[in-house]
């Protein structure tokens, strides 16, 4: 009986200040972004470019910055790195960790956006005699523009850097179209 009374007063004095805390904070949006564009490996072995995937969710905890976790398929180069057997096939992807900030070009609608962050990057390499994995954490930055369709949706064009501190592909560019629901 005495733990009821105890429970029930101490949701009383806290059901207000929740309150109070929720309507403070009833800007901060919940998001999630997928977005598709170009990548371009930093290697002697190859320099064209490949399709990038990227799919992610954050929080925009104030009105100017974010805190995002994204998964991105960085890409994949045929023939990039000589080994046993002839050349490797090379696939990349990375889990990343980021830290947003944004800032509205008046009330256009428009924005710019810079990120940065780490990634857990891992690059697989196979051919028909040999494969292995190589992996790492490294940093990652992005500088970007976009533009709100309101409240509730978005689109960004941006230009991402992941470093990937590898002994056979070096960093990955990549300029990626994102859109954003919130």
């Amino acid at each position: 009986m005495r733990n009821k009374i105890l429970a029930t007063a101490l949701a009383s004095l806290l059901a207000p200040g929740l309150a109070t805390a929720a309507e403070q904070y009833a800007d901060d949006l919940l998001y999630l972004r997928v977005g598709a564009g170009a990548s371009e490996v930093d290697s002697q072995s190859d320099t064209g470019t490949e399709t990038a995937y990227s799919l992610g969710t954050g929080w925009r905890f104030a009105k100017h910055y974010s805190l995002d976790l994204n998964y991105d398929r960085l890409g994949s180069w045929d023939q990039a790195v000589p080994g046993l057997g002839g050349p490797l096939d090379a696939k990349s992807r990375t889990f990343s960790l980021g830290l947003g900030g944004t800032l509205d070009f008046g009330r256009s609608g428009f924005f710019g956006q810079a990120r940065v962050g780490v990634h857990r990057w891992q690059n697989e390499y196979e051919n028909l005699e040999a494969s292995f994995k190589e992996m790492g954490t490294d940093p990652f930055y992005s500088l970007g523009v976009g533009y709100d369709f309101g409240k509730k949706a978005g689109v960004i064009l941006s230009y991402e850097r992941f470093i990937v501190d590898g002994d056979n592909l070096g960093d990955v560019d990549r300029l990626m179209l994102g859109f954003e629901v919130r």
